[in-house]
């Protein structure tokens, strides 16, 4: 995926017990990320960033994240490779490759592929454009997923709150939104005797914790699939990158330092049933309460993950260039000691202190 995404990866990895992390064999793990993603047409947009990171640096920066999250979870990490047909175009070998990968993610926490005797899980995709869905290595990263399915079902819970989520599920789809209010939570909970409301809630931070949804209790709201609000990021991420944002000269100028209006917020949610109870407002709130976006004015957003990234010198140098001139703002930099920025945390640093009286 593209860094922008990166970028609000710590804003969902909280409670993830099951990770599959999605790689090309073709490529090798010391390549360049390309900067390339699609519109909404299919049409490529390249980036205008010469200082795309190294797909090892992605890899580490990824695992910073997983490790900095508070999780009481035991975690399992799928390492799956794409392309297994031209894997042995790379000058790369799968042994090399294996072998940066246990440098950076935990062995403990690595699922072996005991197919093949390795912690990579080659697959092939073609197969499944052609509607085969026999590949072995799939089968086994199905079965392998079912099996901790089936060691999480040791962990006691209420039969009425596992039925609970199923009727969320339920009742969103026929609504066709993934978003429910909360008074819609209240009467299917009625349905299967959950009438104290104390309960209702710990039972819906349960499924929280599950990573099942997302609940907002002082939004009344529970998401359940957080994909609309992805959704509504690559929305903002495919404007930013195509210059299509709309609205006044000032918005124009504005949106493209990655300040949105509360009107271009409101542009991305034309036509979308969510919209319905995930109100402009709403949404704000919970990219707020993400460290995605921060208040910088009157109905005025910072979202500085959408900023492009930049290579370290090029900082050095404006931060050289600033202590020159007094009158001229620092650049905040941070530096880590492995070499490598945990994914998000620094946007997520940059609003929180953004979002602090004491920093205005």
């Amino acid at each position: 995926g593209q860094p922008q995404f990166h970028n609000v990866f710590q804003a969902f990895v909280k409670n993830t017990s099951i990770l599959l992390l999605v790689f090309s064999l073709e490529k090798c793990l010391t390549d360049f990320n390309k900067h390339q993603f699609q519109d909404h047409a299919g049409c490529d947009i390249h980036l205008e960033d010469g200082s795309a990171p190294r797909v090892t640096d992605t890899l580490k920066s990824i695992a910073s994240t997983l490790y900095a999250a508070e999780s009481q979870e035991q975690r399992k990490i799928f390492l799956v490779g794409t392309h297994r047909d031209c894997c042995e175009a790379c000058p790369e070998p799968i042994e090399m490759k294996e072998q940066q990968l246990l440098e950076i993610f935990s062995k403990d926490e690595i699922e072996v592929n005991t197919l093949m005797s390795r912690v990579i899980f080659p697959v092939n995709g073609l197969q499944a454009e052609k509607g085969e869905f026999d590949d072995e290595v799939v089968i086994e990263i199905r079965q392998k997923i079912l099996g901790l399915f089936e060691q999480a079902k040791e962990r006691p819970i209420p039969l009425r709150w596992f039925v609970l989520q199923l009727a969320l599920d339920e009742k969103a789809a026929s609504l066709n939104r993934s978003v429910l209010t909360y008074q819609e939570c209240i009467t299917l909970a009625s349905h299967f005797c959950i009438n104290d409301s104390s309960e209702l809630h710990i039972a819906i931070k349960f499924l929280e914790d599950c990573s099942l949804l997302l609940f907002y209790p002082e939004l009344e709201l529970v998401l359940i699939d957080p994909q609309v609000l992805l959704s509504q990021f690559s929305t903002m991420v495919f404007k930013f990158y195509s210059k299509k944002f709309s609205g006044s000269v000032t918005e124009v100028s504005y949106a493209k330092k990655a300040i949105l209006s509360a009107n271009t917020f409101k542009e991305l949610q034309n036509d979308s049933p969510e919209t319905e109870v995930l109100t402009c407002e709403k949404t704000i709130s919970i990219f707020q309460r993400l460290l995605i976006a921060t208040e910088v004015g009157k109905d005025m957003y910072f979202i500085p993950a959408l900023l492009p990234s930049q290579d370290i010198e090029e900082v050095c140098k404006l931060r050289d260039e600033a202590l020159s001139e007094e009158s001229c703002t620092v650049p905040l930099v941070f530096l880590f000691s492995d070499q490598c920025t945990p994914s998000g945390h620094f946007c997520a640093v940059v609003v929180k202190l953004l979002a602090s009286k004491d920093w205005e």
